[in-house]
């Protein structure tokens, strides 16, 4: 007689084989196999779980870093703004500057002035006789001794007696050939301008000069009657 018992277990191994086959399994060993198959995939998933969520902890972590670098940039972007705004309000404050002059083109340097020895030296060398032996009378004239010496040995009196001598337009050199006349015109009276020169002119025409009467302006007097010129403005 069989054991009630065993023909329990043989039908619910029965059941356990119908359920195997019915979930497309045709051996307890595969059905062991897909599920240590399974346990493995779970596994690499949850693996792949924790590193994606670590990674996205790192992430946050740097969105929040950079979110506070954005915020310092924002700040420093308006801090700049603020202070543009206040150089524009300050330039549109302030009168317009000249503008920057253009650059000249290189000139050539000035000639250097000439001393005073200098032009002395030329106004003497184009002196004729007649106009230094009518300076040597001027001087004769002059009257104050410390002013004689002054224009006979100081170089910028020297010089502005016998340069005012040399332009006088009074005083005329002896011809060598006829001119032409021409129509005389009124000369401007140049009283508030007269020079030293012109002075001693005046002086010299009123002296009379023996019974032959007054020497004319800026004639050569004769050796005779002519004083003798002083050594030193030759």
């Amino acid at each position: 007689m069989s054991d009630p018992a065993d023909g329990g277990d043989t039908r619910e191994l029965q059941s356990i084989r119908t359920a195997i086959k019915n979930e497309g399994f045709a051996t307890i060993g595969d059905l062991v196999s897909r599920l240590h198959e399974t346990l493995a995939s779970l596994k690499k998933a949850e693996e792949a779980r924790d590193k994606f969520a670590a990674a996205n902890d790192e992430a946050s972590k740097i969105i929040g870093a950079k979110g506070a670098e954005k915020g310092e940039l924002l700040q420093q972007i308006k801090a700049l703004e603020t202070e543009r705004d206040e150089l524009k309000a300050k330039l549109e404050a302030e009168p317009p500057t000249a503008p920057t002059p253009t650059p000249q083109p290189n000139q050539p340097p000035a000639p250097p002035a000439k001393s005073v020895e200098d032009q002395l030296a030329e106004v003497e060398e184009e002196l004729t006789e007649e106009q230094w032996e009518l300076a040597g009378q001027l001087l004769s004239l002059v009257e104050d001794k410390d002013e004689a010496i002054a224009l006979n040995e100081d170089p910028a009196k020297r010089l502005k007696f016998l340069s005012d001598l040399k332009q006088n337009k009074q005083i005329k050199e002896k011809p060598t050939a006829f001119t032409r006349r021409q129509k005389a015109e009124p000369t401007p009276s140049n009283d508030a301008g007269e020079t030293q020169v012109d002075k001693l002119l005046k002086r010299l025409s009123s002296v009379t000069h023996g019974p032959s009467g007054r020497a004319p302006v800026g004639a050569a007097p004769s050796q005779s009657s002519q004083p003798r010129t002083d050594p030193r403005l030759r």
